[in-house]
């Protein structure tokens, strides 16, 4: 009994110096000690908890979870797809960072995550759009980012509209900036990447696909599921897939 009562003192203790760190250290401070931490372990996606997944896909919507690291008693560091890194208590709040300093990759080439809208604070012309042609879906999230618009739907889809609201596409998975990822045409990629996706997702519809710089071929489908993003090597080998 001794024991038992030993045990739950000490997960109260830690539960207290975690909550208390968060207290008394401002958010930049603790993104600093994630960033710069020595005792730094990289996880499996799928152990990021579902709070903090939840927050991704609907702010960061347009890229996936490339990366989870975690230092304990501190919160979690999440690279993107478009090498944007948020960073995350170990309650699940996000850490909102104003110094930029060493952490020069934290916005990703891409410049970020944009700026988020409201489902129903976006343009009347995108709306109406979507009620016209997606009558069956329900806007989630949009969000201004390199000079387009890009619009989720609960479907997975992500719908890109110029600012004036002209519709341009619809893409699943992931719409990162050209100068990062370099866009491939569907049509153009090779027998190895589309006869795996044949194989592995037979009821799959590719909507996007692009390279990043010379290393790596990321491609969004749509499945009966929702969205996943698969990737692969300039050679068409299969490295991972993401949600």
């Amino acid at each position: 009994m001794k024991k038992f009562l030993f045990f739950l003192s000490s997960l109260f203790l830690i539960a207290a110096v975690s909550c208390n760190k968060e207290a008394m250290m401002d958010d930049d401070a603790l993104v600093d000690e994630i960033a710069m931490s020595t005792s730094k372990v990289t996880i499996n996606v799928t152990s990021l908890p579902d709070d903090i997944q939840d927050e991704i896909d609907l702010y960061n919507f347009d890229s996936y979870v490339d990366e989870v690291n975690y230092v304990s008693n501190a919160g979690y560091e999440v690279v993107m797809g478009d090498e944007e890194t948020v960073y995350f208590t170990e309650a699940g709040r996000r850490l909102n960072s104003v110094r930029r300093h060493f952490l020069k990759n934290k916005l990703g080439p891409c410049g970020g995550k944009g700026t988020w809208i409201k489902a129903d604070s976006l343009p009347l012309v995108i709306l109406e759009y979507i009620a016209s042609n997606y009558p069956d879906a329900t806007i989630k999230a949009g969000k201004e980012k390199n000079e387009v618009i890009l619009v989720l739907l609960d479907t997975k889809m992500i719908l890109v509209f110029e600012q004036d609201g002209t519709f341009v596409k619809e893409t699943a998975g992931f719409h990162h900036c050209p100068k990062f990822c370099k866009q491939i045409e569907v049509t153009d990629l090779s027998a190895e990447i589309t006869d795996y996706l044949t194989i592995n997702y037979p009821d799959a519809e590719i909507k996007a696909a692009c390279q990043k710089y010379d290393k790596v071929i990321v491609v969004g489908i749509l499945t009966p599921d929702g969205r996943r993003v698969v990737v692969f090597d300039t050679d068409g080998n299969f490295l991972f897939t993401r949600p």
